[in-house]
């Protein structure tokens, strides 16, 4: 699959999803891979699972591959700048080669590496209300999993949302059960192809970005050693 053939996929899945009954579409916002041309030679692929877009000004945006591809200024995206590329790099990456909140250049960078999924695609506010978020991810678990599909990720970080790809997204029969790394990291591994599905909190958790990344790093240290890409 080269890159325009994974935009055409990503569009036609997207104008599907708009038409499924009983969920809100007013301010559907498009997902997904960030720069496909940069994605699709990434070893590993990383995929980010959020719950849902926080945006909930209608026509200010309404694609976040765009949003994110342009370069953003919300500091907040410099922790997945910094978990990226601790992923993609094949050595451990000590905080002090990424602790630069000022570099704009390398955030930009990193995130268009990356396909960042939020499954629910409708704007939402800070506080994501739970039930409406359940409601929404049975509506559309099955487009959720045709979406990680096409992007074959070698590694997906669930930022709180590991609980809803196991009950409505992922059945037992593609993913292995849960596994804890040494410093207590949830992760499984899929059976369709190797990947590595990790849980770590919302990256915009109110929690020292030193501290979430160390976690997220000495976990994969000990994770990539298990899953093994061809």
């Amino acid at each position: 699959m080269n890159a325009e053939e994974l935009r055409r996929r990503e569009d036609e899945l997207f104008a599907e999803w708009k038409t499924v009954p009983g969920v809100e579409h007013s301010m559907f916002i498009k997902d997904g891979v960030v720069d496909p041309d940069t994605y699709l030679e990434m070893k590993p692929k990383v995929m980010f699972l959020a719950r849902e877009p926080h945006w909930e000004k209608p026509g200010v945006y309404d694609d976040m591959r765009r949003y994110l591809n342009e370069g953003v200024d919300w500091p907040r995206w410099h922790v997945i700048a910094r978990w990226t590329r601790a992923l993609t790099t094949s050595e451990h990456v000590p905080w002090t080669d990424v602790d630069d909140e000022a570099n704009r250049d390398f955030k930009n960078k990193e995130l268009r590496k990356i396909a960042f999924v939020n499954i629910k695609k409708q704007g939402g506010g800070a506080s994501v209300k739970r039930e409406e978020l359940i409601a929404y991810t049975k509506a559309c678990g099955d487009l959720v999993k045709r979406q990680i599909e096409m992007y074959k990720p070698d590694v997906i970080v669930c930022t709180g949302t590991i609980w809803l790809l196991e009950r409505f997204i992922l059945p037992h029969t593609v993913r292995e059960a849960r596994r804890w790394t040494e410093n207590d990291v949830v992760w499984f591994p899929l059976k369709d192809w190797p990947c590595a599905v990790i849980e770590m909190l919302h990256f915009t958790a109110r929690k020292a970005h030193k501290e979430m990344y160390e976690r997220l790093v000495n976990a994969w240290d000990e994770i990539r050693e298990i899953v093994k890409w061809g």
